[in-house]
């Protein structure tokens, strides 16, 4: 009986002590204009949250009330509702003051203040962003309830909490004229604020209509996603813009958190190519974006408590934010200089979260900077990223106009090429035009070289016929009256005349093997000593009927390698053709002689010589040149082209000399035995 007697006295004492402080409470003066509250107020937890204000005025509940702790009222995120109690004493004349409760995202609010009314204790006032906004005692952006404080008499006023959000609940005393004041000053400030943020977003919004990048979309996402958390966050969303849409005003800070935070991993992968640089960064963004997108349809499904969204929506935003600093670092060290405006964007932005997350969890004052971090860093951010952009359009301004220049470089490149290789084309079509031209000359040549041929055979076959058969005839008719001495004569002109014939068709067909590829050269030792020789013992009565003087210059010997026939013919046609157009009277001069590799047989006569006119023709089939024979002679104009291919085709040389005494002196080089050349082919003409 005693004990139970001491309990009471000390639950009675503690009940005095506790209406002692109570009534102590806050001493509003006539300087009060804005009063902070969270060092004065106290706090009780209700886990259940079924306690009524009657049952909390109870000393026994009374007596729980506890302090603020030392970080003020913050206590995390939480399903509990929380009773906090509050003293007033006025010692001015003024009875009209203002409570504020500064987080407008704060779910259920029920505020108790003493009623004036006899028989009605408390007065009753709710707000919330769970109940409409046009029902709040007054239609204010936060949590403003209106109360009259009587002069020198203290007053209790107690308010319950229960929230999804984070249970931050910072209280202000104001004078109404003092947070009339106020008010504008915050909406000129969110004015500024929102503006500022939706400027950003509609620039860039245009810059990605213009086809420039695909990072300004996920930018405008991140900023837009981010500006609504905030504007949600602020009350200005359900004050203006759906202050009936419950729901939606439930769900939409973390739907438009998570948004953002989707972007700006977005905005991250595409605006530093990281999967070019870190693949497993990569993947780590990719997964963030995916988790922030279920996160969102969570939200707006209202599928998982929003209490547990918030914290994942939080270690979300922490580690998008460190991945993405990551991401910059390592693009800024391969070489990305403009990853640096994103690194420090995202450093400030991880600050704030890391201040907010630590106010939210009680662990850090509640004060402006805790209150107002995100708020602070969100347009830093956002301008540090706008930029980054910035920097990069000018980056691919810059590789643009250097790709321009590189084209019109290509361009002016190719055309000169294309002019080149015109040119070039033009020039090779006028070169085959001129071949052409030339092959058609040439084919016109060897048209006349024909029709000469068969002009030169007629002509030349015609005498020989004529006279050989008008002897033939004769003879026959002749030969039993005529002496022998006479017939034998006779004879003899028929003889000559089936020689000359005999000559104009070897030279005939030599031609034609020569120019058919036909021409059979059987290389052996020849003499070719001998070889002249055996030439100057037929032409030396032709030589002598013109009175003509054939001097040879022989060594004993002189072997060559070559074909005997060939070498014969070569010897026969240069000096028939001194013999042919020398004077009477004049010498033919026949040397050869050797050297170590060569032979050499020069012919030299003192007739005419060649005209410098006739030189391009001179080795040519059917020239005519100006010189004519002196004795009355026929010329086929085959004979100087018969020797420079007999020469050619035995690897020998041929050529023309003006001696400077006059005349003309004809140069043959034939190979030694030792030096032997391989047997070419037969060329035709």
């Amino acid at each position: 009986m005693l004990k139970l007697l001491c309990h009471i006295l000390i639950v009675s004492l503690l009940c005095l002590v506790g209406s002692a402080l109570q009534a102590e409470g806050v001493r509003i003066t006539r300087q009060t204009l804005m009063h902070e509250l969270n060092r004065d107020i106290t706090y009780l937890i209700d886990q259940e949250g079924q306690l009524t204000l009657d049952q909390i005025r109870s000393p026994t509940l009374q007596s729980q009330f506890k302090p603020m702790p030392d970080t003020g009222p913050a206590f995390g995120y939480t399903h509990a509702t929380y009773w906090f109690k509050l003293t007033l004493l006025n010692a001015t004349d003024t009875t009209d003051w203002l409570i504020s409760l500064d987080l407008p995202a704060l779910d259920y609010i029920d505020f108790y203040a003493p009623a004036q009314h006899p028989g009605q204790p408390y007065l009753h006032q709710q707000s919330g962003d769970r109940l409409p906004f046009f029902e709040r005692p007054l239609a204010t952006r936060d949590h403003v309830f209106p109360i009259t404080v009587p002069n020198n008499q203290p007053i209790t006023l107690y308010w319950r909490v229960n929230t999804s959000s984070s249970m931050t609940v910072p209280a202000v005393l104001w004078a109404p004229s003092s947070y009339a004041r106020n008010s504008e000053s915050a909406h000129l400030f969110y004015g500024l604020y929102f503006g500022f943020l939706f400027a950003l977003a509609a620039y860039n919004l245009v810059l990605y209509l213009s086809r420039i990048h695909i990072s300004y979309l996920f930018y405008v996402v991140s900023v837009v996603g981010i500006g609504l958390w905030q504007l949600t966050h602020s009350g200005l969303a359900f004050r203006y813009l759906w202050p009936d849409a419950l729901y939606l005003q439930h769900v939409a800070v973390n739907l438009f958190a998570a948004g953002g935070m989707a972007g700006l991993g977005l905005f991250t992968l595409y605006f530093l190519k990281v999967k070019v640089i870190a693949h497993r960064l990569h993947a780590a963004l990719w997964l963030i974006v995916i988790a922030c997108t279920l996160s969102m349809l969570a939200a707006a499904g209202n599928v998982v408590d929003q209490v547990l969204l918030s914290r994942i929506n939080t270690l979300l935003a922490l580690t998008n934010a460190v991945l993405c600093i990551a991401a910059g670092i390592i693009c800024w060290r391969r070489g990305q200089h403009i990853a640096r405006f994103l690194v420090f964007s995202q450093c400030v932005w991880l600050s704030a979260l890391l201040i907010t997350a630590l106010r939210a969890a009680g662990l850090v004052n509640v004060e402006f900077l805790s209150l107002y971090a995100t708020h602070l860093s969100i347009p830093i951010e956002t301008l540090l990223l706008a930029i980054a952009l910035s920097d990069r359009y000018r980056q691919m301004h810059h590789q643009r106009e250097a790709a321009k220049e590189l084209a019109l470089h290509t361009l002016r490149s190719t055309e000169r090429m294309l002019e080149q290789r015109v040119e070039e084309r033009t020039e090779a079509l006028l070169q085959t035009n001129k071949k052409l031209e030339e092959a058609n000359q040439e084919l016109d040549r060897l048209n006349h070289e024909k029709t000469e041929l068969l002009r030169i055979a007629a002509h030349d076959l015609k005498n020989p016929v004529s006279q050989l058969r008008a002897a033939s005839d004769l003879l026959r008719q002749k030969i039993a009256y005529w002496p022998l001495n006479k017939s034998v004569a006779m004879l003899g002109n028929m003889h000559q005349s089936a020689v000359r014939m005999t000559d104009i068709i070897t030279k005939l067909l030599d031609l034609d093997a020569i120019e058919s590829g036909k021409l059979s050269v059987n290389a052996v030792r020849v003499d070719w000593c001998e070889s002249v020789r055996n030439v100057l013992d037929e032409v030396g009565e032709w030589a002598a009927s013109k009175q003509i003087q054939l001097q040879p210059e022989l060594p004993p010997q002189a072997d060559i390698w070559a074909d005997a026939e060939l070498v014969y013919q070569i010897d026969e046609n240069l000096i028939s053709n001194a013999i042919k157009f020398s004077p009477p009277g004049s010498v033919i001069t026949i040397k050869l002689s050797c050297n170590a590799e060569v032979a050499k047989l020069e012919v030299e006569d003192q007739g005419p010589g060649i005209r410098e006119d006739d030189m391009s023709q001179l080795f040519r089939s059917f020239a005519k040149l100006s010189a004519r024979p002196t004795g009355g002679e026929h010329s086929t104009g085959l004979g100087l082209s018969i020797v420079k291919r007999l020469t050619t085709s035995m690897s020998g040389q041929v050529w023309y000399e003006q001696p400077t005494q006059g005349g003309a002196r004809f140069c043959v080089t034939l190979p030694l035995p030792s030096h032997p050349q391989p047997e070419p082919a037969a060329q035709p003409s």
